[in-house]
């Protein structure tokens, strides 16, 4: 399992990989061995795993608050979404790599991916956790401005994911608009499979 220091080294990389800069790479290892201890990444994931599955288990509750599922439960659940996310485009991208001629970055994709997936995670979780620990609306007016804050805080996280995310692949991929978009295509479309997950599982939330 990677130390302390090694993960942060890796998200050094995936700063400068934000930034442009292709020294990035250099922390990541890309060999059989780097691929696979990469996924180590989920295992320091967990605890932001926890805290988003707890966030939905409570919205799940507000929504339906006859629910008789436990919380466990609840929670189990919500770890197969987001491990579904976590993998789904990976399995997309071993599937497209030979037809975007990409092959040679695969290994590449997939570490960065999974480290950056474990930063992505964390971020979330800590904006979750400052919008949790504002005070609760006391009237209509500020019920109605707080409903308004976490839409803006969804939106604001989901645009600041894709122009990260969009950065990263131009610094490692590089080429073509056209080819960086096929990329993103392939990692993105796999998310359109998750709600009807949720609904499969029995914890969609409207």
């Amino acid at each position: 399992m990677p130390s302390y220091d090694e993960v942060r080294l890796y998200l050094g990389g995936i700063w400068l990989l934000i930034k442009g800069d292709a020294r990035g790479l250099r922390p990541f290892d890309i060999s059989d061995r780097g691929v696979a201890r990469s996924f180590w990444a989920l295992v320091w994931a967990f605890p932001a795993f926890a805290i988003s599955g707890v966030y939905f288990r409570n919205l799940y509750i507000e929504e339906f608050p006859e629910a008789a599922e436990s919380a466990l439960t609840y929670i189990a659940k919500a770890m197969v979404v987001d491990l579904a996310a976590w993998f789904l485009p990976i399995v997309a991208l071993m599937l497209a790599a030979p037809l975007l001629r990409i092959r040679p970055l695969l290994r590449t994709l997939i570490v960065v991916w999974n480290w950056a997936s474990m930063a992505a995670l964390y971020f979330g979780s800590a904006l979750v956790i400052l919008l949790l620990s504002l005070p609760e609306p006391q009237d209509e007016s500020w019920m109605t401005i707080a409903a308004f804050g976490w839409v803006g805080a969804a939106i604001l996280l989901l645009a600041l994911s894709v122009a990260l995310s969009w950065r990263i692949l131009r610094t490692i991929v590089g080429g073509s608009v056209l080819i960086r978009l096929q990329v993103f295509a392939v990692v993105s479309l796999p998310m359109l499979l998750l709600e009807p997950l949720e609904k499969q599982l029995g914890i969609y939330v409207p």
